[in-house]
C-alpha cells in the first residue's frame, strides 16, 4: 500500500477559465496554447495578471467537471488499498470550495482526505501526482509529473500522460 497525494487542480478548471477569458477578452485561447506555467504570458498582453481574477469566483468549482477517467482512476487506486488524499493550494476565496466539490463527486468523505498547502514539499506521501514542476521537484517522495501543454517541454521522470500510466508507475509496472 502506498500513500498517494493527488493535486486537485488537475481538474478541468482550464476549460471554464478559458471560456470566461475568451468571452471577456474576445480571444480564442485553448489549453494547448498554454505552453508555460505562467499563464499570464500566454494571454493578451493587456489582460496579463488579470487572468487570475477569474479564479477568485467561488462558484467556479460548481461549474467544472473532473477530467475523463479521473474518478475511475481514484476508485481503482483505492480498490488496490492505496491511501489517497487530495492536496491543493488555495486562495482565500476558494478555501473549502475544492473540498466541497470533491465531496459532491464522492471522492472524499472526511477532511482527513484533503489538504490545502501552498508548499507541497511539506506533504508526506510516497507519491505526488501534479502538473506543476515546482511541486514535483520540491516533493520529498516520488513526484509524478502529469503531462499538460504547459509542462510538456520539461525533462522530468517519472512522467505520466494518462491515469493508467500513473497506476502502472505506482504499482511497479514502469
Amino acid at each position: 500500500m502506498s500513500v498517494i497525494a493527488i493535486d486537485v487542480d488537475g481538474v478541468n478548471l482550464m476549460e471554464i477559465w478559458l471560456q470566461w477569458y475568451n468571452r471577456d477578452w474576445r480571444d480564442s485561447l485553448t489549453q494547448d496554447d498554454i505552453t508555460e506555467w505562467n499563464i499570464e504570458n500566454c494571454v493578451k498582453k493587456n489582460c496579463g495578471k488579470e487572468i487570475f481574477d477569474y479564479l477568485k469566483d467561488p462558484h467556479i468549482y460548481k461549474l467544472i467537471e473532473p477530467y475523463d477517467g479521473a474518478i475511475d482512476f481514484v476508485t481503482k487506486l483505492k480498490s488496490h488499498k492505496h491511501k489517497i488524499f487530495f492536496v491543493t493550494s488555495s486562495t482565500p476565496e476558494h478555501m473549502g470550495h475544492k473540498y466541497q466539490w470533491l465531496k459532491k463527486l464522492g471522492l472524499v468523505h472526511t477532511t482527513d482526505e484533503y489538504v490545502e498547502a501552498a508548499d507541497k514539499s511539506l506533504i508526506y506521501a510516497d507519491f505526488l501526482v501534479d502538473d506543476y514542476i515546482k511541486n514535483i521537484s520540491d516533493f520529498r517522495g516520488i513526484g509524478i509529473l502529469f503531462t499538460q501543454p504547459w509542462n510538456k517541454n520539461i525533462d522530468w521522470k517519472p512522467r505520466a500522460s494518462s491515469y493508467e500510466e500513473v497506476i502502472e508507475y505506482i504499482e511497479g509496472g514502469k
